[in-house]
Parts: structure tokens; sequence; C-alpha cells
């Protein structure tokens, strides 16, 4: 896996860092956004990527970079031990998803337990919520769909989106032109 060659040896790292760094200078960026996901529960991996966020945010300051990095919402907070510094922005999202059925993006509830295990992080936490959603067909097609595509969705099929009380979430069903029902 590239990943775990880029970020466990400490001169692939150095190199991948360097490159981040010049690429915001060449492009004339403010900061740096961050967002390596599918780590899960590998602890080497998450040892090897928290000293990669901390060597990059020491070279990015020294260049006047701002730091942001995205950490996905099921990662094991209570394992691990990330330094203050960069701004760290939670994925308020992913409850459901084109792994699961039908259902929101996120909830109160949720977001209310990724806030709480997110607590423990030190520094500045920004917390993203999605837009978008997606589209689960009855033939087992998944589909990711923007805010601007289901509205269009909606248009087409002339049906209107309800808001779950729960939740909190719109959503809508539809039939398609195949007799495919959709959520």
């Amino acid at each position: 896996m590239l990943f775990r060659s880029l970020l466990s040896n400490s001169d692939l790292r150095s190199r991948h860092i360097e490159d981040i760094i010049k690429l915001a200078g060449k492009y004339d960026f403010d900061g740096i956004e961050i967002d390596y996901e599918r780590i899960k529960n590998d602890m080497k991996l998450w040892n090897d990527y928290i000293l990669f966020i901390n060597e990059l945010y020491q070279k990015a300051e020294k260049k006047g970079l701002k730091i942001r990095v995205v950490l996905e919402p099921n990662i094991p907070f209570d394992k691990l031990s990330f330094d203050e510094g960069p701004t760290y922005v939670i994925m308020c999202y992913n409850l459901h998803g084109a792994f699961s059925k039908p259902g929101e993006k996120a909830n109160p509830k949720f977001i209310g337990e990724l806030i709480k295990k997110t607590s423990e992080i030190p520094g500045k936490k920004d917390f993203a919520v999605a837009t978008g959603g997606f589209n689960w067909a009855s033939n087992g097609k998944t589909t990711t769909v923007s805010q601007i595509g289901a509205t269009l969705i909606l248009k087409q099929y002339r049906v209107k989106a309800e808001r779950d009380y729960e939740s909190q979430c719109l959503f809508f069903n539809y039939k398609d032109k195949d007799n495919i029902e959709h959520e």
C-alpha cells in the first residue's frame, strides 16, 4: 500500500511533506487540508499518520501555512493522541451511505456522540456536515447525489421532499422511467 510506505519510511514521509508544501507555495495557497481516509483500526498506521501530521504542521507553520486534518467519524478516537496545532475537521456524516441500507447521513444523536468522542482532541476543531446524499435504487444500485442533483430529480419526477422528524434530514421516494423504485 502506497500510503503505508509513504508514512512508515521517514525519508519518503519527509519528501511527501516537502512535495505538499511546494505545491501549496506554487499555487499561492494559505493552507493545506489533508483528507487521508480508510485507516480504520490499524494502530501502526495511525501512529505513522499522526507523526506525518505533526511533521507536516511544523514545516508548514514555518512557511506560514495553516493545516486542516479531516477525520472520519468511525476512527478509534479513544486510542489516539493528536497534538495541538492543526485544525481537526470531524466528518459528521456517513452514518448511512453506499455501504448501507437507506437512511440519513447524520442525525442529532450521531453528531452529539461525535462531539463527545472528539472532546479530547486538543486545539481547534471544526465539524463538517454533508449537503448531498445517496440514491438507493430497488435494483441494488446506490449512487451519490449532490444537493443540486437531488433538486433536479425532484423536478424531473415531480415529487416532494419530506423532512424526517427524528434526523431532520430531507428524503424522497420516486419511481424512474424503468419502473425502479428509489429512495
